[in-house]
């Protein structure tokens, strides 16, 4: 069963015109601070000390790094038709879940995750996009879809400036479980990786 569901996300995301991508499952510190997980996720991060390397909480760390970026400071261009998808039985993201206290989640877990590069004027399309793509496949798998509350983080240790949380109804458990969510971090990771459009 968990096979033919990243099968079926997969799939259904190169059929959305995303390029499939194994990324690693350890980054540095600096792949950690350029999208906004440190300083401020420690806690939920296994940090190899000897190394100093993190396994990846998500696979948004290594593949928004994947942007051209430059260590000293200088401006680089990003492809604006940069679309990503995260091949999920590679990417295996690690969470110690400490603030989670009534969570399902297990502290290493399979994920199809979907990233966008796009032009500041177009985020919030694109987000809108990429809302209805993932409404799709809730739809497609049959669960009844609430309504995605939107979550607006505004501060600086939580980077999204918007967040769309998609939950499904566990008949199993009798309530509804967070299955999915979508982000804007608008310029936040741009600025932290120094990326930038022509």
């Amino acid at each position: 069963m968990q096979r033919a569901l990243i099968n079926f996300f997969l799939d259904e995301a190169r059929d959305a015109g995303y390029l499939e991508i194994q990324p690693p499952l350890v980054v540095n510190e600096g792949s950690g601070f350029g999208t906004g997980q440190l300083p401020d996720k420690e806690g939920q991060m296994y940090h190899v000390t000897e190394d100093n390397l993190y396994l990846i909480p998500t696979a948004e760390v290594p593949v928004t790094n994947f942007v051209p970026r430059c260590d000293f400071g200088c401006q680089t261009t990003a492809c604006e038709k940069t679309r990503l998808t995260v091949h999920a039985s590679v990417a295996k993201p690690d969470r110690m879940e400490k603030m989670f206290v009534d969570s399902n989640r297990l502290h290493q877990f399979d994920k199809v995750e979907v990233v966008q590069v796009a032009h500041p004027e177009k985020s919030y399309d694109i987000l809108d996009q990429m809302v209805a793509h993932v409404e799709s496949l809730v739809t497609k798998l049959g669960p009844s879809l609430s309504h995605p509350p939107a979550l607006w983080w505004r501060h600086e240790f939580l980077p999204a400036a918007l967040t769309y949380d998609f939950e499904v109804f566990s008949a199993a458990q009798e309530k509804w479980l967070e299955v999915s969510s979508v982000s804007n971090f608008e310029s936040f990771q741009a600025n932290r990786l120094k990326t930038s459009f022509p």
